[in-house]
Order: structure tokens, then sequence, then C-alpha cells
């Protein structure tokens, strides 16, 4: 615990040597040193040192907050903490704010960390342990490389950060879900445990086929929300400092990525299992507001490890063969676009699924894994130890690959490499972010890459989208009129019109929504040497759509019109892809 500190010492009248203040005024300086350091926290030979001309000590940016803040300054480097105290603070709330209780007694636990003031620290703490039933909690300043020194060896870590201290690649498996247990939950129990409350909706999020879970805090409470075939729906509400107990236990699960400073935005992930099967969760976490109530927002991804053979995907027969054709050329490059959940890499693990042969050496470079595939060597960026994409998509090059899968195009250097890639006798799949299958030229020249290297490379291009599909026990038919004839027919689908179409009503086995599932609309132009020539004269992306368009290939909204003339996805829906329908009568 803190030295004890002689009345009789005194500032000296100059600050000492190395003390660069922060403040304009020397007077303003010699105040600080007067108020803080010599009667708060030094002792006799700390004030040597200082005099001796040694400069600033460790931790002197907490003793210069310290002033303002006011409250006991501790020194806690001689302090011994047991192990029993150690665990008064959980593991992953002692590690991100730099927290260790090092004394006790009946009535209140006394925690020294950097920030004492810290709200959310007390509320995730109260949370997780229910000390506030026992006794108070006490929150006094010190030095944060103090406290981990002061704490060090003394506290035990939780399993998942055991499992990432030693390196261990795969996913943690965090809990263990009991889906009996878990069916006879009651959400709004105000007693529930953090682990309760965070198992169960894991449990309803994979009940539910949910892409993503949302942890959030609204003033007054927490929410946690669901995104379900593409739209959010509120799975429950919680007391806010049981949400901040759900968020740090998270956090915790996802690894050190997530588990350090709460203001600093993190990536992890970890795995559950439930029933014989473990489930893979991406997590990412990210400060919300600021002043008084700020809330770390927790995001769970939920990922699938089943890949989908492509025939079960709802490609068209002549989409279908055409990609497949593609997917067996000896070099070139095949670029998916699309915005984020819009099915591009369950598109690509499906290919690379199906041309997985012994003989053929597939190598990805992904951020992250979403998937691990046999037989299929795959590479991580790891940005903390300096693995860029660029880095290494040059190293997947050396690895002497038949296919090379580019997970994402970021920047004008790594657009290079992967047209360089498919120069040098590689078959290139990759992603990039457009609006459309021929805003990929563009976007592409646009980054640097030379029209008449693209133009030489390019397999074939593509775009798709996941539309919300038709409930099939509620869909509600209605009578084509001419607006519907006169949109089918200017779109060139005339022909895939019948008498009725089909609108969303809504049951209980869509939830009401009208929508069950997802339905993929593609778009797949193939390049050829006219094509190539039209790229190489940088054609506007209008231009070379129509041409494909000439040559019998179906944008996407063509091909969600084609869903929606056999009730598979709503007119309502498949409107969204034409930026002319807003002006039909």
């Amino acid at each position: 615990m803190a030295s004890g500190v002689s009345p009789d010492l005194q500032a000296p009248s100059q600050p000492p040597a190395g003390a660069r203040p922060v403040f304009g005024r020397e007077e303003e300086a010699r105040d600080y040193l007067a108020r803080s350091v010599w009667r708060s926290a030094a002792d006799a030979l700390l004030l040597q040192n200082l005099r001796g001309g040694a400069g600033w000590p460790p931790g002197w940016e907490t003793a210069w907050r310290h002033v303002f803040a006011g409250g006991p300054l501790m020194d806690v480097t001689e302090a011994r903490v047991s192990s029993d105290l150690a665990e008064v603070v959980p593991p992953q709330l002692a590690s991100g704010y730099r927290a260790v209780c090092f004394y006790r007694t009946d009535d209140a636990y006394y925690i020294a960390m950097p920030e004492p003031g810290d709200f959310l620290f007390q509320d995730q703490l109260l949370a997780l342990t229910g000390t506030a039933s026992r006794r108070q909690l006490r929150c006094v300043r010190a030095c944060g490389d103090q406290v981990l020194e002061a704490a060090g060896g003394t506290r035990k870590r939780s399993a998942s950060q055991e499992a990432h201290a030693a390196g261990v690649d795969d996913m943690v498996v965090a809990t263990v879900l009991n889906s009996e247990r878990l069916r006879q939950v009651n959400p709004g129990r105000l007693d529930m445990e953090p682990k309760l409350f965070l198992d169960w909706c894991l449990y309803q999020g994979w009940l539910h086929k949910a892409a993503d879970l949302h942890f959030e805090g609204i003033p007054g409470m927490g929410r946690v929300r669901m995104r379900v075939d593409g739209n959010m729906r509120v799975l429950a509400r919680a007391p806010l400092p049981l949400m901040t107990g759900v968020v740090a236990l998270g956090r915790d699960w996802a690894g050190p990525g997530c588990s350090g400073d709460a203001w600093v935005p993190g990536d992890g992930r970890f795995s559950f299992r439930l029933d014989q099967t473990v489930y893979d969760v991406r997590a990412a976490t990210m400060m919300m507001g600021s002043g008084e109530y700020p809330f770390p927002k927790l995001e769970l991804r939920l990922l699938s490890k089943e890949i989908r053979p492509l025939e079960s995907m709802g490609f068209e027969d002549s989409v279908l063969k055409m990609l497949r054709r593609m997917s067996r050329m000896p070099q070139g490059m095949l670029v998916f676009t699309g915005p984020t959940n819009s099915g591009k890499t369950s598109t690509l693990y499906s290919l690379l699924k199906e041309i997985n042969r012994p003989d053929i050496n597939i190598q990805t470079v992904e951020d992250p894994i979403e998937i691990s595939m046999s037989g299929v060597n795959q590479a991580a960026v790891n940005e903390k130890h300096g693995v860029t994409w660029a880095k290494l998509l040059r190293a997947a090059l050396r690895q002497d690959p038949d296919v090379l899968l580019a997970g994402e195009i970021r920047d004008a250097e790594t657009a290079g490499i992967a047209v360089q890639g498919a120069q040098t006798g590689h078959l290139v799949f990759t992603t990039l972010h457009t609006n459309s299958a021929c805003a990929a030229v563009e976007r592409l020249t646009g980054m640097g890459v030379e029209p008449f290297l693209l133009g030489s490379v390019l397999l074939g291009i593509s775009g798709q989208r996941l539309v919300n599909r038709l409930c099939p026990r509620c869909r509600r038919p209605v009578k084509v009129t001419d607006v519907h004839r006169d949109v089918f027919g200017r779109a060139g689908c005339a022909d895939f019109l019948g008498d009725v179409l089909y609108e969303p009503r809504g049951c209980e086995h869509c939830g009401h929504t009208g929508y069950a599932g997802l339905s993929l609309i593609m778009e797949l132009f193939p390049v050829n040497d006219e094509v190539s020539r039209l790229v190489m004269q940088k054609v506007p992306s209008p231009d070379l759509e129509a041409y494909f368009r000439q040559k019998g290939c179906r944008t996407m909204f063509q091909d969600s019109l084609r869903q929606a003339a056999a009730g598979v996805v709503s007119l309502e829906h498949s409107r969204l892809y034409d930026r002319n329908w807003m002006f039909a009568a």
C-alpha cells in the first residue's frame, strides 16, 4: 500500500530536471508539484531521485491527473495482493481497466486503478460479481503499471484467456449451451446472471437462424437485437447493470483483441457448443456515447460452418453452368461484387468446395478465416504482427497455387497483386464492394490497374444480393396490372409474367413478417475478346452493361423480376434494383 509521507517534506522551489509540465506557466507546474507528488505519493527515495536530477518517476502521468480529480493517490508497488483479493476483480475487467483489489475490510473492497471515477467499470464489476450485496466499492487512484505489477502472478486467467495466451489458433469453446434448460429461461428475471443471459441469447440466435446479435445500451436499459433474414428484431431488454456484465463477459470470451481497454474498438472470436455441435462466433466491440454514461456495444456474428453445394444456392441453370466453366479455367480472374452481407463469401466457399481436389493446390488469403476447409491452404491477415493483405498476397503467390482466393481487393496495391497473379498463370477469385458487376471495371481501373492488363486477365464479373424470400405458407396472390406489364416489358422480362404476382402477408411461421429465409439474385457476365476490347477502351459501366444485355445476359434486376414472377420474392423488393422504377406510372 502507499508509503507514508513525512510532513516535513517540502517541494523544491523549481521543477526537477526532466519535468515536462503541460501547463504554460512555471508557477502552475510548481503548484502541481507541491500538491500532487510531494504531499500525496512521494517517499524519501522518490524525493531524493527527483532532487538528484533523475527526472520523473514511472506513473507521473497518473499523479498529474490526480491533482484535478482529488482523492487519495496510492503507491501499490509494495502491496501484498493475495490470490483471494486478486479474484475480486474478474480477469476480463482487471486487464482492460488495470484494476486490482489490494485491501478489504468487513464492509468495503479497496480497488486501485488509474481512473477510479470510471462508473462503467463499477457497473460491470457489480453486474458480474454482485459485490454490492456484500461490500461497498472504494476505488482509489494508482499507476496502471504498479497495479499490474502488484497483481502479477496472483490472478487466475479465464479459460479463454488461457487458450489465447497459449497461442491456440482454433476458436475457444467458451460455453456449452443446455437447450432444455435454456428453453425454460425467463429473460425478464431481474436476478439473472450475465452468463445465463448470454447463453440464452446465443441459443435464441441459433434457434431463429440469426446472422448477428447486437448487445446495446439505450437510455435507462440494455437491449439485445438480432438480424434475421437481413432485418433487425428486438430479442430482449434487460437492466443496464446486467447488460454491462453480459458485454464484459462476451469481451472476455472473445480473447485479447476485445478484452483490453473498453474505449478501444476490438475484434475477437470464440465458439459455443450446442447438442454436440460447435458453432463459431466473431465478436466486435465499440464504445458508444460519451460523457457520463458511455456503453461498450458488443456485436456477435454467428458463423455457419456449412458449405452449401452450388446447385442448392438458387442459381439459374445457365448461370450455374457458366460459373462452373469459369472455375475450371487454368488462369485468369473472376470478380464477385456486392455489399457486405450479400453472400459473396458463401458463393466463393461453395465454388472452392466444388473444385477442391488433391491434384489442385488452393491457397486463400482471408480476414479472418470464416470457415475451415479440409484440403485447402488458408491464411489469415494479422495486422498486429505486420501481416497485411499485400504482404500475405505476395507470399501466397510464392506457394505455387493453382487457385488463389484473394478475399477482398481493398486498395491499389492488393488490386495490382491480384492482377499480377492472374497474369502469371494462376486462377484468382476475389471480391469487391461495388453496386453492380460492371462497376467493378471502373473501380479497378480507378485503383490504378491498367485497362489493358485488366482486360487481358478478366474471366467474368458477378454481382449479387440476398433478398427476403416470401413465406410460402402465407404469401398472398395479387392480380397483375398494366403497370406490372409495362415494367416487365421495359426490362425485357415480359415472358416471365403470368396472371398473378405475390405479396407478403404474415403468419406464425414467419414471425408475422411475411418473409422466411433469403433468396440469391445474381448477374454474371463472361468476358470474351469483345468485352476485353471494351474494357481496354475504358467504356463506361452503363454501356458495358448494355452490351451484356444485348448478348442475352441478365442483370440483377431482371433476375429479381424472374423470381418475383415465380412467387419467390416480392415485387416490392425486386424494384429496389432498378433506378428507373421510380419513374414508372
